[in-house]
């Protein structure tokens, strides 16, 4: 029976919440660890529920619900362990010769495609070694439905309960039963009867074999309700109060009699099972008949169930207390000897404070696994965030010091400059007026250039149509300009001047003859010399009219040479 004791200090205090989803029930414990690596139930609730024996989806909704129901009443926690119930997982033995280290994992997948029916895709997996030697390997494999796992565990998460493992109930019965009883674990078979799958724990010096039988307390019921004519139902609550000796007194002896009939058919056919389990356990691990027999969970509370199988197994049976070795704080709810039976599973993940069959074994399915190591890490990565924001505080500081005496001897600075500004506004003032003064001395000496330029223009024409002789000019006019001003941003280039120059030349040659052999002579003449002049570019539109005798008009184009000043 449990022993109750005080709440440790703090200081000795590590809890751990943990989850049984059976057929029938949801269990939830709160657990510390106490001195002398003792396990103490600091709290406990159970939800019962009705489902269909065959629906699957029924019970999933229903777990949910009850789930929800005692998330409104239990303290949520982080880091739970749930425990699946038996019919909702698959688990399976096999060996292998030892692979080396690169090879081992494949091959175990291997074996896992071939033991479980379902492609691997569609289930979450996992494995334990549980004998490991040179030359082989034997080890555990355990699948649940993807779907169906990640059902519960959303479930657990609305309800406030965040899972870090989740695991078959054949292991967690197993760790239960070497917590309670750590001194005995030689040829010992450990039965758990629920409602709708039975677990055959099998322990011996080598190490343990589970196997999960889909035979149950709903087998009793359903033979009572096909015996009686009645439904599931009314059959499950007859069962019950025959059972419990709880008798209501309308039960009939035809009705008394049919769950005793029902109860012998359920223990014969776990005796075959057993035996059936024995032999197979016994021929693939060589290992010892079992000497002692456990029972626990709900169909463990037939009455006479050990006496019969104790009978017809020739070996010691016995109910299993799970807890023997628990303690039970001041603050915990009574444990009455019906619900003990039940609470095997919760032992079983409690225990692990202590001591774990399976370490790292977990079916929970990655993406909660991924979520569950972010959560992890989110303490350290906030306090990284938080230490790389406070880094840069210090050059921050040091930097604004700086800037505020940068700022201080800018200041300084400026009132020192307020006198060489204004100094340097006056010479920038002085600067324009020496341009201005400079750009107007220039002009003035372009007039002065211009004007002795065309005085030397006008010279030098002189001088050369004195050389022709018998020439004098009729008209001297600036001619209009035919180009277009230049384009652009800066001040347009002017164009040269021209002058249209018009007069007569006296031919001589003209007067001597009628005809004249070189017409123009001295009109080409005067053209060859006024090219040759520093002050003329080019000449254009030339022409010459000899028609009077002796007597040559000329009209042409100087352009000036833009070299020279004008």
């Amino acid at each position: 029976m449990p022993f109750h004791l005080p709440l440790l200090p703090a200081s000795l205090r590590s809890g751990i919440t943990v989850i049984d989803c059976g057929a029938r029930h949801v269990a939830w414990g709160r657990f510390i660890r106490g001195a002398r690596d003792r396990v103490l139930l600091q709290d406990w609730a159970i939800e019962t529920f009705e489902t269909e024996p065959t629906s699957e989806t029924d019970w999933s909704g229903r777990a949910g619900r009850a789930l929800a129901t005692m998330g409104t009443r239990e303290k949520r926690a982080e880091n739970c362990r749930l425990a699946l119930a038996g019919h909702n997982t698959l688990v399976k033995f096999a060996r292998l010769t030892a692979p080396g280290r690169n090879s081992r994992q494949g091959a175990i997948e291997f074996e896992a495609r071939q033991s479980i029916p379902l492609p691997l895709e569609q289930v979450v997996w996992d494995h334990f070694p549980v004998v490991e030697n040179g030359s082989e390997i034997k080890f555990m494999l355990a699948a649940v439905k993807r779907d169906l796992a990640a059902e519960v565990a959303a479930a657990a998460e609305t309800a406030g309960f965040r899972l870090c493992r989740m695991v078959p109930s054949g292991l967690t019965l197993l760790n239960a039963f070497r917590y309670n009883h750590p001194g005995e674990g030689d040829g010992v078979l450990v039965v758990e009867i629920g409602a709708r799958s039975t677990h055959l724990v099998y322990l011996d010096r080598t190490g343990f074999f589970i196997r999960t039988l889909l035979l149950g307390g709903d087998q009793v019921t359903q033979a009572v309700a096909e015996e009686l004519r009645i439904d599931f139902g009314a059959a499950e609550a007859l069962k019950v109060a025959v059972l419990s000796g709880e008798l209501p007194g309308n039960v009939e002896v035809i009705q008394h009699d049919a769950v005793r009939r029902a109860c012998e058919q359920f223990a014969g056919r776990l005796h075959l099972e057993i035996v059936r389990s024995t032999v197979r356990f016994r021929c693939h691990s060589g290992a010892m008949q079992p000497s002692s027999v456990y029972l626990c969970g709900g169909g463990a509370l037939i009455p006479d169930l050990p006496v019969r199988l104790a009978d017809k197994l020739a070996v010691r049976v016995v109910r299993l207390d799970p807890l023997r070795n628990v303690g039970l704080t001041l603050s915990a709810r009574p444990v009455c000897a019906a619900l003990a039976s039940r609470l095997a599973g919760l032992v079983g993940l409690g225990a692990s404070l202590v001591g774990e069959t399976c370490p790292g074994f977990n079916l929970l399915p990655p993406a909660m696994v991924k979520a569950q190591a972010m959560r992890r890490r989110q303490p350290a990565l906030v306090g990284a965030a938080v230490l790389a924001a406070a880094a840069p505080l210090p050059a921050l500081w040091a930097e604004r010091q700086v800037a505020r005496s940068a700022e201080r001897a800018s200041g300084e600075l400026d009132q020192s400059l307020i006198p060489l500004r204004a100094q340097s506004t006056r010479n920038t003032r002085d600067l324009a007026r020496i341009d201005e003064m400079r750009r107007r001395i220039e002009a003035t000496r372009r007039i002065v250039e211009s004007k002795a330029g065309w005085l030397a223009f006008f010279a030098d024409l002189q001088t050369r149509l004195t050389q022709i002789e018998d020439v004098w000019l009729e008209k001297l006019q600036v001619a209009p300009s035919t180009e277009p001003a230049a384009r652009g941003a800066t001040a347009a280039v002017p164009a040269p001047a021209r002058f249209v120059l018009m007069g007569r030349i006296l031919e001589r040659n003209g007067l001597d003859s009628a005809v004249n052999p070189t017409p123009f002579g001295r009109a080409r003449r005067l053209l060859q010399t006024l090219r040759a002049s520093p002050y003329v570019a080019a000449i254009e539109n030339e022409r010459f009219d000899g028609r009077a005798l002796g007597v040559s008009r000329f009209e042409l184009t100087l352009v000036m040479n833009p070299n020279r000043s004008f």
